[in-house]
């Protein structure tokens, strides 16, 4: 009696659900998930191929159950390939799993370094250093189709210094925010987002100034606890000061340890 239906239940944030499955099963990391493979006639043997490394299979009299919960090692694509043979005819069946990531995190520290070339390259030369990020929300909400997969909103502090030996350096403090271009990756890493970022900024040769900066970028790493993104901008200031208008590259790294 071939083919198999093959069904699952999903336990998701305190609710079941119970689902047919096609080829494609999209959960969360913590969640709770049953896959049975219902037995066909008597003699039909039964292979599970490519389980998670904590996933478990056992056989019973109404076929093979599979109980799995995924953590945040399983973020990703899963293929699970169920094989059924019953004399001479057979059933091969492969199950993707998507294990989606959930979470946030709030007042994460961080580190920031950039680069900046004003269009007055001659006279500012190039401004480089870093400084010290605050990240007072960042979320990951994989499978949402209403919220891109990745955010976060952000406080950074810097001093950057010139090339040029007799221009001052350049402190800048600014808030921004930046979402990814993803709904649901299935993967953590290369993530392409778009941001602003908006500040104010002090530089003895030119005085205070207000700027503005749109920004694009990929985080190259990031999860719940863990993020880095490297991305650029041309900055645009909004006061008179449009000597310094230009290119910036920025590097992030922010970590949280709860």
């Amino acid at each position: 009696m071939i083919p198999v239906f093959i069904t699952a239940s999903v336990l998701h944030d305190g609710l079941s659900h119970d689902i047919v499955v096609d080829q494609e099963l999209d959960v969360s990391v913590g969640d709770t998930i049953e896959l049975r493979v219902p037995r066909q006639e008597q003699g039909a043997s039964y292979t599970l191929e490519g389980l998670p490394a904590d996933a478990i299979a056992n056989a019973g009299p109404e076929g093979i159950v599979m109980h799995w919960s995924p953590t945040d090692a399983d973020v990703g694509t899963h293929h699970v390939r169920v094989d059924v043979r019953e004399g001479d005819e057979g059933y091969v069946k492969t199950v993707r799993f998507v294990v989606n990531e959930h979470g946030h995190q709030l007042f994460v520290p961080g580190a920031v370094s950039s680069v900046f070339l004003p269009n007055d390259g001659a006279d500012f030369g190039a401004f480089v250093g870093g400084g010290v990020e605050l990240v007072f929300f960042f979320y990951a909400d994989e499978g949402n189709v209403w919220v891109p997969s990745h955010g976060r909103f952000y406080l950074d502090f810097q001093v950057l210094g010139s090339t040029m030996a007799n221009v001052n350096p350049m402190f800048t403090g600014s808030a921004g925010f930046d979402l990814s271009l993803e709904r649901s990756p299935g993967r953590r890493f290369m993530l392409p987002f778009v941001g602003i970022q908006t500040g104010v900024a002090f530089q003895q040769q030119v005085g205070t100034f207000g700027w503005a900066m749109p920004l694009a970028g990929v985080y190259p790493w990031a999860s719940r606890s863990l993020r880095v993104s490297l991305e650029g901008g041309y900055l645009l200031p909004t006061t008179a000061a449009q000597d310094v208008r230009g290119v910036v590259i920025r590097a992030s790294l922010d970590v949280a340890a709860w």
